[in-house]
């Protein structure tokens, strides 16, 4: 009877007759599976991470800021300025049309304001020239600043306070 006790109580104390396996060894081998999966985890993170690095991506896009481009405003001063040039062989004449660039919204209401002084002093300026002085490019670009620092002269003396960035020549006739 002994024995029967033992052979009873032997599958409760760890014993393996029957060939099942009792509680004690399943939770060895389910202890032992998750330590071999925690170690296989931590060694595959651990590969990851000092083989490809940290993967966090950051790109800083450096965007310049565009300048914006101001809006032009031409005024044209028309009629064309039609002057004497004296010259070595005798009176020439210049047929002369300009335009005024600024960038000042206000510029074109103002230079037709002051229009009548404006083309006094842009004929008295042209008229002190002579022929052969323009007859090249030199002399026509000196002209052009004499121009521009004319209209500038008469708008700083009416107090107006535009800037005229440049003169350009839109026709340009000389005989």
């Amino acid at each position: 009877m002994a024995e029967d006790e033992t052979s009873e109580n032997g599958g409760e104390d760890g014993g393996d007759e029957a060939g099942k396996p009792t509680n004690g060894r399943k939770l060895a081998k389910l202890a032992l599976f998750t330590l071999f999966f925690a170690v296989s985890f931590a060694a595959g993170a651990a590969f990851n991470h000092f083989t490809f690095g940290t993967r966090t991506v950051v790109q800083t896009v450096e965007v310049e800021k565009e300048e914006e481009i101001p809006t032009p405003y031409y005024t044209e001063f028309d009629p064309s300025f039609t002057v004497n040039i004296p010259g070595e062989n005798g009176t020439h004449y210049l047929d002369l049309t300009l335009s005024a660039l600024s960038f000042e919204r206000d510029s074109y209401a103002i230079l037709r304001e002051y229009r009548p002084l404006l083309r006094n002093k842009l004929l008295l300026t042209i008229s002190n020239r002579q022929f052969e002085e323009l007859l090249h490019r030199d002399g026509r670009e000196q002209l052009r600043e004499d121009l521009q620092a004319a209209i500038d002269d008469i708008l700083l003396q009416a107090g107006q306070n535009i800037k005229i960035e440049k003169v350009f020549f839109t026709k340009f006739l000389l005989q």
